[in-house]
């Protein structure tokens, strides 16, 4: 309550002193709360020694777990692996940093594991699984296994970019974060992870390509471009960007010249797709769907209007770890600051960060549920309806509402120029931290993790079972959105107040001061 009416004291005031919303949010309690629920990731996925998230004889992960992390079954999405495998790099490069254990049942043995070798461990475990159990003989990447890989569940869709093209995204994207955790010395790592964005993004540019199946009439378009696709390649060409310039710093070979100058001008193509082409200039609003051509479906279907607000909130704030990125690496915006830039902003990285963030304020308001609480994952414009189905709630959304407003509260700029922006980001992360834990949150029911989603109250509650995403498990546990939510917002916090120790902090970023947080599906 005193925390409400000091923002809405300070909004009243045009934002005076921004800093103090900021700091009053980001905060050393909050992310000593941070920590502890980031171990209590580790706990619930690694605590147990055979049937339990992470697969420890075999490498990899399996989703499938009941409410207190026991596996139900041995099922593994192959985009699921790639991950995990995100996950447990960023969480070895960091574990020093955030003050991480290794789960119990290592740490209370005489040798136990400390948490830098154990997150290793399990990332590298998961690369095996991926690179010698994740591909069929043609090279594709199959979509589901068994537990051990050997046989396969679910076959490989070549050009089908939500199964066999989501995970050869993530996979490259786990490959990426595995080339900086272990000192950029693994150059083939990064070198695959290149391959495999480059045929994503062959794979969306074909003209012929299969449409996304599950969304709303008139979306059966050959080549359907979808936001998803582009927010998936945007961040991930970031990410490789970010590896390549780390790999710099400590003098190892990246991506060579005419790959890095090839990738800069994707992530232009990837940004100016968001604001030219799927922003609707009249509502204001990022559209799901387009066609091949970029032209807005016809207007008498279902899909013509879709705003899937989830992807749309995500996209927005990887935008802004974009502009980040330009900020600190690229020679060009060097050179705009350098100069002392143009509109009172110091470089076009600038202007980019305050677009995106004012942007994401927009779907973020749209997106909230006045009655229940929360935000819903997408709605259709035209007759502002939203999508009231049993996945009407998801928590991975509510991850991107958190960590999109810890980017908006950490950046000098937006302070300096939209201090009523930083004041809406304080009120709406205390909101939405409070919105998540009364419909996701389960330790009412003294069970040790979060539900995936439900419908619009979040139900169903344990012991009933919620799969969205992957329908052949019983019970799907997340193991992506919320670690990565969580990490995002512990950089957010020490950006602002600093940390004791930058030992964990990705290579080459160890001295950045006010970086962006570094950890950065239709249905996810």
């Amino acid at each position: 309550v005193i925390l409400n009416f000091f923002f809405f004291v300070l909004s009243l005031v045009g934002g005076f002193l921004p800093a103090m919303a900021m700091t009053a949010v980001l905060s050393a309690q909050l992310r000593t709360d941070l920590v502890e629920q980031l171990q209590e990731f580790v706990e619930f996925w690694g605590g147990r020694q055979s049937d339990g998230g992470v697969d420890e004889e075999n490498g990899g992960f399996c989703c499938g777990l009941d409410h207190n992390g026991k596996r139900l079954v041995g099922n593994k999405m192959i985009w699921y692996n790639g991950r995990g495998l995100w996950v447990y790099s960023r969480l070895r490069l960091a574990a020093q940093r955030y003050g991480l254990a290794a789960p119990r049942r290592l740490t209370s043995q005489p040798d136990g594991m400390d948490a830098s070798h154990y997150f290793l461990s399990v990332a590298s475990k998961a690369r095996a699984f991926a690179l010698e159990r994740g591909r069929d003989e043609h090279g594709h990447w199959v979509v589901e296994t068994t537990a051990d890989g050997l046989t396969v569940l679910q076959p490989a869709q070549p050009g089908y970019i939500p199964s066999s093209g989501y995970g050869m995204a993530f996979i490259a994207e786990g490959l990426t974060s595995q080339f900086v955790a272990t000192g950029c010395t693994n150059k083939s790592d990064l070198d695959l992870a290149c391959h495999l964005l480059t045929e994503f993004v062959k794979q969306m540019d074909d003209p012929q390509r299969q449409p996304d199946a599950g969304w709303p009439e008139g979306s059966s378009v050959p080549g359907l471009r979808t936001l998803g696709h582009h927010m998936i390649a945007m961040n991930l060409t970031r990410q490789v960007l970010e590896a390549d310039w780390a790999a710099a710093r400590l003098a190892q070979p990246g991506i060579g010249e005419a790959l890095h100058e090839t990738l800069e001008s994707l992530s232009d193509r990837m940004v100016d797709a968001v604001f030219e082409r799927f922003l609707h200039p009249t509502w204001q609003l990022v559209l799901e769907l387009l066609d091949h051509d970029y032209n807005r479906l016809p207007e008498e279907t279902a899909a013509s209007d879709l705003c899937y607000l989830g992807h749309a909130i995500e996209t927005l704030w990887m935008v802004m770890a974009e502009a980040q990125r330009r900020r600190l690496q690229r020679k060009d915006t060097a050179a705009e600051a350098a100069s002392g830039g143009a509109d009172g902003l110091v470089t076009s990285a600038d202007a980019l960060l305050l677009k995106a963030a004012r942007l994401f304020r927009r779907h973020v308001d749209v997106a909230r549920d006045p009655v229940v609480g929360g935000y819903f994952r997408g709605m259709h414009v035209k007759s502002h309806t939203y999508l009231l189905d049993e996945d009407c709630k998801v928590k991975w959304a509510h991850d991107e509402v958190l960590v999109g407003c810890a980017m908006v509260l950490s950046q000098r700029v937006i302070q300096q120029h939209d201090p009523a922006l930083c004041a809406w980001a304080a009120r709406t992360f205390q909101t939405c931290r409070e919105d998540s834990e009364r419909l996701f949150g389960l330790k009412h029911l003294n069970l040790p993790y979060w539900k995936v989603g439900g419908d619009r109250w979040a139900k169903p509650d344990p012991p009933g079972n919620y799969n969205m995403g992957c329908k052949s498990l019983p019970n799907r546990r997340e193991h992506y959105h919320h670690p990565r939510m969580l990490m995002a917002l512990i950089d957010a916090v020490d950006a602002v107040v600093g940390t004791s120790s930058n030992s964990g902090a990705l290579p080459g970023h160890e001295e950045q001061g006010n970086r962006a947080p570094e950890s950065q599906q239709h249905r996810q």
